[in-house]
């Protein structure tokens, strides 16, 4: 459904965003995972609802509370 990259160069998040939505979801964060230079959040419609899928190190971009 949804596909977000953050990296340090705009070109990099740009071509990644777009190999990831081509891929499976699960093998698309096993990438970014793999990646050093990359973050990502990939939503994906299921029968339940949206499931948010995120690299291990996106957490960091996500404020809990904004005030």
């Amino acid at each position: 459904v949804s596909v977000t990259v953050i990296a340090d160069k705009a070109l990099v998040a740009d071509a990644y965003s777009t190999a990831l939505f081509l891929m499976q979801p699960q093998q698309a964060i096993q990438l970014a995972n793999n990646s050093e230079d990359l973050e990502a959040v990939i939503l994906v419609e299921t029968d339940d609802g949206i499931e948010m899928l995120q690299s291990a190190g996106f957490k960091k971009y996500i404020q809990k509370d904004a005030k």
